[in-house]
């Protein structure tokens, strides 16, 4: 088998360690599966803008455009905090005392930040409405949840598998049933069975795979 660092995952290929993907998502929560970690944010801001009228929200900067572009859609002001790298790793510099209305908090890398969690409560009790992107931190032990009303990730980040999660520790006002995008998780599927074909050294070119893909994500591009 041929050996590679990067990409995607190809079928078959799912490193869960023995967990079943339900062990990942937040006990006590109402929980919705969903195409990818932007859709699980556009529903998530659709849910809240239902509730309150929201200005502003506070995001870390350094996180993909993807999750900045349900915000702007919708209207809202973006303001960033910064995200700094330091001798002991990966820090953040949050103004406690900011004027947004919904905060986007986040660790990386499977590093979970005690700060995060510290910093989730105080704005939680200003009476801030906390978001938590667990994408990075989906395999941290005894992740604390309990400040944030709504929770999401994406699993394809982790396994060969087109899908997501979002979470409210609360009732969904009104959650839409959403429609299969047969066409994007089909292409990725076939592309999947292309990279294993290639991982086993059998007669499938990497430029076959590495096409379908980003086919695939320009679809989720225009439609997720």
């Amino acid at each position: 088998m041929i050996c590679e660092i990067g990409s995607e995952f190809w079928t078959a290929c799912t490193p869960l360690n023995g967990k079943g993907i339900g062990e990942l998502l937040p006990s006590g929560m109402q929980v919705h599966y969903t195409l990818s970690g932007r859709t699980s944010l556009e529903l998530i801001l659709q849910d809240i803008l239902l509730q309150k009228h929201v200005q502003k929200a506070y995001l870390p900067s350094y996180c993909c455009h993807t999750m900045i572009e349900p915000f702007v859609s919708k209207g809202i002001q973006v303001l960033f905090y910064d995200v700094v790298f330091r001798d002991n790793g990966i820090d953040f510099v949050f103004c406690e005392d900011n004027e947004c209305d919904v905060i986007f908090m986040m660790d990386f890398f499977g590093f979970c930040n005690h700060k995060t969690a510290k910093v989730a409560a105080s704005q939680k009790a200003k009476g801030k409405c906390m978001i938590y992107d667990a994408t990075h931190a989906m395999f941290c032990r005894d992740l604390d949840y309990s400040s944030y009303n709504y929770v999401f990730g994406s699993f394809r980040k982790w396994f060969g598998i087109n899908a997501g999660f979002c979470a409210k520790n609360d009732i969904w006002i009104d959650f839409p049933l959403l429609s299969q995008n047969s066409e994007y998780t089909d292409l990725r599927n076939k592309a999947f069975d292309q990279k294993q074909e290639y991982m086993l050294s059998k007669s499938v070119e990497k430029k076959v795979f590495l096409g379908a893909f980003s086919q695939a994500e320009k679809q989720l591009e225009t439609d997720y």
